[in-house]
């Protein structure tokens, strides 16, 4: 869009490829990117940042909020970075009961966004769940 807006010259293939688009599914994932940073923040403000004002939480989780940093939306962030962001983790043997309902859990949620829904966001206060967009045929 930006380029479009500024360009001096043919604004024909920007118009083309500005079609493909639509404006309200676009705003509709902007929202909901929206509402899954405030419950994280939200989250986050009540447990173990509860210390922190609320931008200042926005700002050490930026590595889970800005597509920027890193790169797809699926990327792995590891417990290392995590920390960087002021997270309290702790690692867990894969052979602990904690493991095993941790595990289940990810199966489950994993299956649910690859299947019906492509966001799940889940608190013990908030859910979002964000159904596929269909297919045109």
């Amino acid at each position: 869009m930006e380029k479009a807006i500024n360009t001096q010259g043919n604004l024909e293939p920007y118009l083309q490829q500005l079609s493909r688009y639509d404006a309200a599914e676009i705003e509709e994932l902007r929202r909901a990117r929206a509402l899954a940073e405030d419950i994280a923040i939200r989250c986050l403000k009540q447990g173990m940042l509860s210390h922190l004002t609320k931008p200042a939480i926005k700002t050490k989780i930026s590595i889970f909020l800005k597509p920027e940093i890193t790169k797809a939306h699926a990327r792995d962030i590891r417990i290392s970075e995590a920390r960087k962001a002021g997270l309290k983790l702790e690692e867990m043997q894969t052979n602990s009961s904690l493991w095993a309902i941790s595990s289940e859990l990810y199966t489950r949620a994993d299956y649910y966004v690859s299947s019906t829904f492509c966001k799940l966001v889940e608190s013990p206060n908030h859910y979002f769940a964000l159904p596929c967009p269909k297919e045109e045929e």
